[in-house]
Formats: C-alpha cells, sequence, structure tokens
C-alpha cells in the first residue's frame, strides 16, 4: 500500500536524494550542481513509499513554491505521482494554510499537473536545457484555464525557438491525438534530432498500439547515411508502430498534423506558428495531404525491420 511520508530534510535526505539522482541526474542528465540547492534544509519534503521501497518524492517551500517531484520508473503510470501530488495540495492548503502553489513544470508533465488542478502560465522556458512552463493552483478557484491544453487552447502560438518548439510537442504528444503525421521537409533541422523529441515521439507511439501505427513519417528522400537520423533509428525500433514512407514532394518547411485538433506549420527556418485546438484546420490539411501520401512509397533501402 502506497504511503505519503511528510517530513524534513535530515529525515528525508537519503531516499530523496536516492529517487533524485536516478530520475534528474542520471536519466535525464541534469547537472548535479544545479540540483542540488540550500533550499532542500527549509523545504517540506514529501516521499511517497511503498512496500518499504521510496517510490517518489516532492518539496514544498515555505513561500508555495513546489518541485523537485519525481517517480521511479518502476512506479509511473500507476498513480504514484497523483498520490505524491495530492498529499502536497492538502498540506498546503489545509495544514500550512497556502492559498497559491506555483511551480516550474516539465511541458511533458503539463498535462498531469492540468489534471490535478493547475493552470500554465505564460509561454515556454528552458530549464537544465529542457522546456518548462510556470504553472500555478490556488485554493479556492473552481475553474481552469484552457491555456497550452490541447483541444481547448484556441489561441494561435508562434513558436521562436527549440525549446519553444520541443514544449509545444510534448505536451501535444503527451495529450494523446488519435494519429500524428509528420512532413519532414528538413530531415537536418535540429528539432528532429532532439533527444526530447524523439523520447516524445517514443511514447507516443508505445501509448495505443492496438489500431496498428499511430505516427506517419514522410522524408523527401533517402540519403545517404539517413539510416543514421534519429526519427528513421526510431522507427526501426518501432516498425509495427511508426510507418515511414518517401514523397519528394513534400515541403521544405515542417508540417506536423496531431488529429483532431493540433498543427504546427514551420514559416522559414526559424520560427513555426502551431495551434492545438483547430480541428477543421486540420481536417483540411488532412485531405490535401491525402494525395501527398497516396503517392509516397516506403524506403527502397531500408533495412528489413523497416517493411
Amino acid at each position: 500500500m502506497m504511503e505519503v511520508r511528510i517530513t524534513d530534510w535530515h529525515q528525508a535526505r537519503d531516499a530523496a536524494r536516492a529517487i533524485r539522482t536516478e530520475v534528474f541526474i542520471r536519466e535525464q542528465k541534469v547537472p548535479e550542481e544545479l540540483e542540488w540547492d540550500d533550499d532542500d534544509l527549509t523545504a517540506v519534503h514529501f516521499i511517497a513509499w511503498d512496500k518499504g521501497e521510496p517510490a517518489g518524492c516532492a518539496r514544498l517551500l515555505p513561500d508555495g513554491h513546489f518541485g523537485r517531484m519525481a517517480v521511479r520508473r518502476e512506479w509511473r503510470r500507476s498513480g504514484t505521482g497523483t498520490v505524491l501530488l495530492q498529499s502536497l495540495i492538502q498540506y498546503a492548503f489545509s495544514q500550512a494554510g497556502m492559498e497559491i502553489l506555483r511551480a516550474s513544470a516539465q511541458t511533458k508533465a503539463l498535462m498531469f499537473y492540468h489534471s490535478n488542478g493547475f493552470n500554465a502560465d505564460g509561454g515556454f522556458y528552458a530549464d537544465a536545457d529542457m522546456p518548462h512552463v510556470h504553472i500555478h493552483r490556488e485554493h479556492r478557484a473552481r475553474s481552469l484555464s484552457d491555456h497550452l491544453i490541447p483541444g481547448k487552447d484556441r489561441k494561435t502560438h508562434r513558436l521562436e525557438t527549440l525549446i519553444a518548439q520541443s514544449g509545444w510537442l510534448e505536451i501535444v504528444l503527451s495529450a494523446n491525438p488519435h494519429h500524428v503525421t509528420l512532413l519532414c521537409g528538413d530531415p537536418h533541422h535540429a528539432l528532429w534530432s532532439d533527444p526530447a523529441v524523439i523520447e516524445a515521439f517514443s511514447q507516443y507511439a508505445r501509448t495505443d498500439s492496438s489500431h496498428g501505427p499511430r505516427l506517419t513519417l514522410l522524408f523527401p528522400s533517402e540519403e545517404k547515411h539517413w539510416e543514421r537520423h534519429p526519427l528513421v533509428q526510431l522507427q526501426q525500433r518501432l516498425s509495427s508502430l511508426i510507418e515511414l514512407r518517401i514523397q519528394p514532394q513534400i515541403p521544405k518547411q515542417a508540417l506536423l498534423l496531431a488529429e483532431p485538433w493540433g498543427v504546427m506549420q514551420f514559416v522559414n527556418d526559424e520560427i513555426a506558428m502551431a495551434e492545438m485546438n483547430n480541428p477543421s484546420r486540420v481536417e483540411h490539411l488532412k485531405l490535401e495531404l491525402r494525395s501527398l501520401l497516396e503517392h509516397s512509397h516506403r524506403p527502397q533501402n531500408a533495412p528489413q525491420s523497416f517493411l
């Protein structure tokens, strides 16, 4: 049975250091000098225990900011994160008398926080070289904002940095769209080699494989050494979940459709315009792309595992 213990740094240190070292430093490659700080000494710490094993952790600062929330791999997708976060929320509002909670959240976790009553604030920024957004939850708030929520946010977002573009993709893919099509007209663009983006595509493709491939990749050609491209390597590993096609007629500027509501379209080599809730435009673009897809072909020189 899961138990969350609320304590100080002296009591939490061994378990918290083990969890945060495993998740942040080893998995996410956060530099040690960024992970450890003096805030641990004044924070209230929350440790989730399962059958005597530390499964997750978080900390709450006196000013209402919380963070360093991590769940070990073995306990992910088991509800551990929700139990941990709800314990922190209950303590902050009911015992500590706080009126608002704030945090810096990795974009891939935004949907998790939103499902627990948090709103996103502002735009994307980098923290430890990973895309983040500010989030908050008020004690007596009655409604949730649609900002950065797929299927609800009607704004058009101008994404001018790799951090913003990868953050947008992480949010959209974590919302589990029905199908994603990527026209990768410029495979050498840095976004398509970003480890965070590759991992987001991987997680999305693995989420539900009951209806065949959920991700379609269109490349303009089979270049020399193209098998080394991170997206091609991902498709090779997940060949039953990701479809790879060749279509020389696709535009150079990338286009991504996340059916039925999301679209990201590059207007030049650096800037993309993106929407999270425009089903009519997605459907229109889907119809426009039908001919390109119908006249595409499978790679001729791919390893057998592609076919």
